[in-house]
């Protein structure tokens, strides 16, 4: 097995180690560690999109529309709407409120569908710049922690190395795909990977629709929506998806127009992929269970080895968990009968 090592030197023109203690921080009171606070739950999960809020009339964690400005101690990047930013762990960066979304700690599989010369690392730009109490923010052992300091974390003058924040643009994936019948292994979708040292593949599954509409559930599944398919809970297509599949015209047809899924696929191994058929474009992450994945798209499906937790604030607190998600599968009927012949 080929092992590639990444690191990078950085040049600044203060010591990062000019900083406060860390603390605890508190700013989002709905982020938690404790996997223990909410009792499990083995039902089909959908969640509706969430309201955009009145421009000045609220504040949010993410933004649902426009592009993204990051700032990383590497430089800059504009990221575009169906493009995904990586930002490794332990880099700090800055993201200005307009963005797209961005997933984080991936590391790039040479694959021929995803060329590394389209994969594009930021544009050289440093600051050295005072500033009195200048936050810094970091994730230590699943908690929030703060520092602050008197200067530009921004202030790498130079740098070399491999270990660097990139974006790609998954219009750019020359994806496959049979062309008799069936699907292949989505693996052959691959964009990006990051294999544990635990090969495997088990199904718990969480979903999200960034743009149009997803054909297995037309209706109910909505762009900024979300849903969860634990491990050893069935689901499927819905009653509609099965009828017109069913009395549908053995003829080509169109699928999926302006459809754009990312699906999280979480089990030994960690990947995102991307397909693109005529305008749809659909995402999917394999990663290791337990591994921290943040997407800013509309959500990500997930095929892990172990069951997802679901926080109360997801559950209770969130008023966007569809309690109707069931009934969509209720009215799937016995088409079963044993003296048909073909």
């Amino acid at each position: 097995m080929l092992i590639t090592y990444t690191c990078s030197w950085l040049y600044r023109i203060r010591p990062s180690v000019q900083h406060t203690p860390f603390t605890k921080y508190n700013g989002n009171k709905n982020l938690t560690s404790d996997w223990n606070s909410n009792h499990p739950n083995p039902n089909q999960l959908r969640w509706k999109p969430f309201s955009i809020p009145e421009q000045g009339k609220a504040s949010v964690d993410f933004v649902d529309q426009g592009s993204l400005n990051v700032v990383t101690e590497f430089g800059r990047m504009h990221v575009e709407p169906n493009e995904i930013c990586v930002i490794q762990p332990w880099l700090r960066s800055r993201g200005l409120r307009q963005p797209l979304r961005a997933a984080k700690p991936w590391s790039y599989r040479s694959q021929r569908p995803g060329k590394p010369s389209r994969f594009k690392t930021p544009t050289a730009w440093y600051e050295d710049r005072d500033v009195n109490g200048f936050l810094v923010v970091s994730k230590y052992q699943g908690c929030l922690f703060q520092a602050s300091q008197n200067h530009s974390p921004f202030d790498v003058v130079a740098w070399h190395g491999n270990y660097v924040p990139y974006k790609y643009d998954l219009s750019k994936f020359n994806t496959v795909n049979t062309v008799s019948y069936d699907h292949c292994d989505p693996s052959i979708f691959t964009v990006l990977t990051c294999p544990s040292t635990k090969p495997g593949n088990c199904m718990s599954e969480f979903m999200g629709l960034i743009t149009g509409k997803y054909e297995a559930k037309e209706t109910g599944f909505q762009c900024g929506g979300a849903s969860l398919h634990s491990m050893m809970t069935p689901h499927g297509p819905d009653v509609d998806c099965f009828e017109q599949a069913s009395k549908a015209k053995l003829a080509p047809q169109r699928i999926g127009d302006g459809c754009m899924a990312p699906n999280q696929f979480t089990q030994m191994t960690k990947l995102i992929s991307a397909s693109l058929i005529l305008n749809t474009l659909a995402i999917m992450l394999y990663l290791h269970a337990g591994d921290n994945v943040v997407m800013y798209l509309s959500g990500v499906h997930v095929r892990e080895l172990l069951s997802m937790a679901v926080t109360p604030w997801a559950e209770h607190e969130s008023q966007a968990l569809d309690k109707e998600y069931y009934t969509c599968w209720q009215g799937l009927r016995k088409n079963f009968d044993p003296s048909w012949k073909p």
